[in-house]
This record gives C-alpha cells, sequence and structure tokens, in this order.
C-alpha cells in the first residue's frame, strides 16, 4: 500500500457487504479539533467474534488499536504497546488482505459496469 496518497488507500478499502461469509463495515469517524479523522473497518465473523480495525489520526492504514469482541469478552491491542505487538502484526496483515480483497471486488465489479453500459451502447 506504500506510494498511494491516504485518501486513495482509504478509498480502496472501504466497504459495506459481505466478503465471503463474513460481513464487513467501515466508517470514517470526525476526530472534531484534531487534524485527521479515524478510519473503522469492522469485521463480522461467522464465530460471532467482532474485530474493529481502528487507523487513528493518520488516515495511512497502518493501524493504531485492535478491539475484539467476544460476547461479553473484549480485548483492546494498540501498536504502542510492546507487548501487543504480535497480535498488531498479525492483525495488520490480516487487515491489508481484507483491504486488498475489496479493492478486487470493486475492481471487477466496475469492470462488469463498464461491460454492462458498453452492451448497452452497441445494441441501440
Amino acid at each position: 500500500m506504500a506510494g498511494c496518497g491516504m485518501y486513495t488507500n482509504q478509498s480502496r478499502c472501504e466497504y459495506n457487504g459481505d466478503l465471503d461469509r463474513e460481513r464487513i463495515i467501515t466508517r470514517i469517524v470526525e476526530n472534531f479539533g484534531l487534524e485527521h479523522d479515524s478510519f473503522y473497518m469492522t469485521v463480522f465473523q461467522n464465530d460471532g467474534t467482532t474485530i474493529t480495525y481502528i487507523d487513528d489520526f493518520r488516515q495511512d492504514l497502518r493501524l493504531d488499536t485492535v478491539e475484539v469482541v467476544n460476547g461479553s469478552d473484549k480485548k483492546l491491542y494498540e501498536a504502542g504497546n510492546s507487548a501487543h505487538k504480535p497480535i498488531m502484526t498479525a492483525a495488520q496483515a490480516k487487515f491489508e488482505e481484507y483491504c486488498n480483497r475489496i479493492a478486487e471486488l470493486k475492481r471487477t465489479e466496475n469492470e462488469q459496469n463498464l461491460q454492462k453500459s458498453l452492451d448497452k451502447i452497441k445494441n441501440k
């Protein structure tokens, strides 16, 4: 993801829908008084676990916080906590995988929509 502008990266990960058998919802949360907003991606897994990947402040798609909720058990992991580094490294890789899958899905949908439009023009 390096080398692209932050807004380009962020928009490639924006998605609300199903991906495979998981429900994904993304949102941008305004941080009033701060320079940047936060980007949230929440994944509802089949086993009932909810994982929220959070890119605070910079919108660089580098995770700052990950929240894992399973039933009443809620855990928060932070990039700045050295004890959380293995979890944050794994979470970053999974988050990037989701972003790549979402980007591919969007590309495929765009290509299909372009082809449909082209077919309509040709058939007129």
